[in-house]
């Protein structure tokens, strides 16, 4: 008879985390390098993220009607900061970045010159610490007497600290929390696009957090089973689902996990309903301002190419096999990039041997910890829900980029095209956790030493240390070295 491998011993969350410990020093200190290194709107999106906090920060909660779109109102001050950055320094043969060029956005005093029509209509939760930190930080300013917080350049750099002080909280709970995958987590919050995301105005810098803490929240409350869930726990829970279907619609696919937890911690009859009412509730609230916003906007024509090409996947629904195999095939490298780091407006790039290490790093660490997680043992139906999690969000993510972003003009124009356009490899990061646990087991728990855990965080501390540094030397070359 073969013995029977014993499980080794999950960490009990304490005040001792060394993953957390330098997850805290080594994103505290490249964010706040890469807040200030990074130039004007220079993150994915930045530019329009900017836009949305501003206006959100001094009170339009949604954008206005404005002919056949909804806008944002700006000051006129803004108007050259908007049209210089990033076009000056974006694309494969873009502009450096000078200390000049720093140093006149900042002493910029705003000159209230009235206001313009900006087109973006993008309401969501995911501006709310960037929008607050706005208008503290303008609040303070003022009362100090500093003239210039008002200018684009200051408010931007507020809303970057807010995100990233956003990111390294949450995150650090997270990884403290976690009875397992604590290494990987590590590694996934100190990738160059997570740490390049947390120290911009993307609300992906609210997003990955917030996903790894509900991670951590699922596998922690599935430690005691017969434990009823406390009110601390419940709050965490509502909070997160508010969170991750108010950034994103598709973070709501998240909340899918809740089907993993122990069915004893949620209790029975009358507690189970007012629970799962309470979830469902924070998570329409979630989608409210995008709700709101949308029926803000003009209706669509029969001649919108979203409508067109929604009407067209309806009408096809067994292309889509296709047409996700011929989208992998033939962007997969590039998502592998991107996932990794694809910084700047998405045009620098790491050497391959880099985002290769990179890569291996973060999936041997997957792979032992993945093979040594006995938590779930004996109840593959939590796997099973981890896998519908990740293959939903995953699926999701392509086919609504097919709808909105595909047939642009701008994009390709074309109805019923072989292939997803605008697909980038960091929308997964907040499913990477999930896929993990969809195939995790207990195969290595006889293996399992304290040395070699000891070794493994040494090596992730380091590697982490590492793709920060390497992080910020990509972002000083690509901008800043002549």
């Amino acid at each position: 008879m073969s013995k029977q491998r014993r499980a080794a011993p999950l960490p009990a969350p304490g005040p001792v985390c060394r993953e957390a410990r330098a997850f805290l020093l080594i994103a505290l200190i490249a964010g706040l390098l890469l807040i200030w290194l990074i130039p004007p709107l220079c993150a994915p999106d930045e530019a329009e993220h900017f836009a949305n906090a501003w206006a959100i920060s001094r009170g339009q909660l949604l954008a206005a009607p404005a002919g056949n779109t909804c806008a944002r109102r700006l000051p006129e001050d803004f108007k050259d900061f908007l049209r210089a950055y990033p076009a000056s320094l974006s694309g494969e043969e873009g502009g450096r970045y000078t200390y000049q060029a720093m140093q006149a956005a900042s002493q910029a005093a705003p000159e209230n010159a009235g206001t313009y029509a900006y087109d973006t209509h993008i309401a969501s939760w995911g501006y709310a610490v960037s929008a607050l930190s706005m208008a503290a930080g303008t609040a303070l300013g003022k009362l100090l007497g500093f003239a210039a917080i008002g200018s684009a350049y200051h408010q931007m750099i507020l809303g970057r600290l807010g995100n990233l002080l956003f990111y390294v909280i949450v995150t650090y709970f997270a990884i403290k929390r976690a009875p397992h995958f604590r290494r990987t987590m590590l590694l996934l919050a100190c990738l160059p696009m997570s740490l390049f995301l947390g120290a911009s105005l993307n609300y992906d810098a609210m997003l990955i957090p917030t996903a790894l803490y509900f991670v951590s929240l699922v596998l922690s409350l599935s430690r005691e089973e017969e434990k009823p869930l406390n009110r601390g726990d419940w709050i965490r829970l509502l909070l997160c689902a508010l969170l991750l279907s108010g950034i994103k619609g598709s973070g709501a696919v998240l909340l899918l996990l809740l089907f993993a937890l122990p069915r004893r911690r949620l209790g029975d009859g009358k507690r189970l309903a007012l629970f799962c009412g309470s979830i469902a509730l924070a998570a329409v609230l979630g989608w409210l301002p995008s709700l709101l916003q949308s029926a803000r906007m003009p209706a669509a024509g029969s001649e919108d190419p979203s409508r067109q090409q929604l009407q067209w996947l309806l009408s096809h629904p067994l292309k889509v096999p296709r047409l996700l195999g011929v989208s992998l095939k033939a962007r997969g490298p590039y998502y592998i990039e991107s996932f990794f780091g694809s910084l700047g407006w998405l045009d620098a790039h790491f050497p391959l041997p880099v985002m290769l290490l990179g890569w291996l790093a973060l999936l041997a660490s997957a792979v032992y910890e993945g093979c040594t997680f006995a938590l779930w043992q004996g109840h593959r139906r939590r796997n099973l829900v981890a896998l519908a999690v990740s293959l939903v969000f995953a699926l999701g993510t392509f086919l609504v980029l097919y709808v909105i972003h595909t047939p642009l003009p701008d994009v390709t124009g074309e109805i019923g095209g072989e292939c997803v356009e605008g697909v980038q490899g960091r929308y997964f990061i907040p499913i990477f956790l999930p896929a993990l646990l969809a195939v995790s087991n207990g195969w290595l728990l006889g293996r399992d030493r304290d040395s070699l855990r000891t070794n493994a965080t040494a090596l992730s501390c380091l590697w982490s240390a590492c793709c920060a540094a390497l992080t910020v030397f990509l972002v000083l070359a690509r901008y800043w070295l002549a």
